[in-house]
């Protein structure tokens, strides 16, 4: 999705874009494409018993010569390129490599500064404690940094709306639910429960779930049960929706920068490990309150969170969000 929204931007300056997708169960070619934009498939594998490189190897599904040399290929009619962006947690400098001869420059969309780059300029848009040290050693000296929330790849629908922004206030009345388009352990379904047992007057929720969430028809089956309660699938007016909203239960990830964005106070639970870090560091930052990750989160926790909002007990500050994205695209724009 962060891809697209760059794609967005860059397509609107005047550049040609070409998505590159492996058909992943739960891919998203289908929406790439009616977004306007050029998807060349990889063919699905699970192909290679051992995966060593890095703990996300794995999603690669196969290794990162094979991957590169079926990029190679599904790229050629296109080459020479301009930039290659690449956004994956099994891509690494060897797989970059690979690219240099056919591309005038490479981007990498990382958060996890856990294994080396090969690329002249790199986008981690998200907030960690000593942000600037967090690549040492992982990439050429010369690499252009992005870092930090100033540089989140937003939508235009969420600067649009921006100027509706208005104080929410603690006696929360509409909340939005969103734990992101997959939703695995279908958080959606195990937090509806404790937040209508507050017994909130005439409150008002709204639901929202991925195309690819495999619990999508048991979510829609439980909000037709609720008072109040909506459901809404693959939507996009996400911002509209967080606008109206007083408070929002959701996780880590772009989303939580979107409602940060529109200053939107919220109960973040972490739905994977490589969110725990940056919740906790905005967390710390009093920008939402963190419960903590799935596995660890009760009935009761829950229902103490909402109850300490409610009460006013639970204060949030918003610190500036994306407000040099167009930079990240200048530079892009300008090689």
């Amino acid at each position: 999705m962060r891809c697209l929204t760059l794609a967005d931007t860059l397509s609107r300056q005047g550049a040609a874009i070409v998505f590159v997708c492996r058909e992943h169960a739960g891919n998203l070619c289908g929406l790439i494409e009616k977004r306007g934009f050029k998807v060349l498939r990889l063919p699905r594998r699970d192909d290679v018993d051992s995966f060593a490189w890095n703990r996300h190897a794995r999603w690669l599904q196969t290794t990162r010569e094979t991957d590169a040399q079926e990029t190679l290929a599904a790229l050629h009619d296109y080459c020479p390129l301009d930039w290659l962006i690449a956004d994956h947690y099994a891509l690494d400098a060897e797989w970059e490599r690979c690219f240099r001869d056919v591309v005038g420059g490479i981007m990498v969309i990382d958060d996890l500064a856990d294994r080396p780059h090969d690329c002249d300029l790199l986008l981690d848009q998200n907030l960690f404690l000593d942000q600037e040290n967090r690549y040492q050693n992982l990439l050429p000296d010369d690499t252009l940094k992005f870092l930090g929330p100033r540089y989140v790849l937003l939508r235009d629908e969420f600067r649009r709306i921006k100027s509706k922004v208005r104080a929410r206030p603690a006696q929360f009345q509409r909340v939005l639910v969103f734990f992101g388009g997959m939703d695995p352990g279908n958080l959606t379904s195990r937090v509806l429960p404790p937040l209508y047992s507050l017994e909130i007057p005439e409150i008002c929720v709204d639901v929202v779930v991925g195309q690819t969430n495999p619990h999508c028809e048991e979510v829609r089956s439980m909000c037709r049960s609720l008072p109040g309660c909506h459901f809404h699938c693959q939507i996009d007016n996400m911002a509209e929706l967080m606008v109206k909203a007083d408070l929002a239960i959701g996780a880590g990830g772009t989303v939580g920068w979107e409602r940060l964005f529109l200053e939107l106070p919220a109960i973040a639970i972490a739905t994977a490990f490589n969110q725990v870090h940056g919740l906790e560091v905005v967390h710390q930052h009093r920008a939402l309150y963190y419960l903590g990750k799935e596995d660890e989160i009760s009935d009761k926790v829950l229902i103490a969170a909402l109850q300490s909002v409610r009460r006013g007990e639970i204060s949030f500050n918003f610190p500036p969000v994306a407000d040099k994205t167009n930079e990240v695209v200048a530079k892009i724009m300008s090689e």
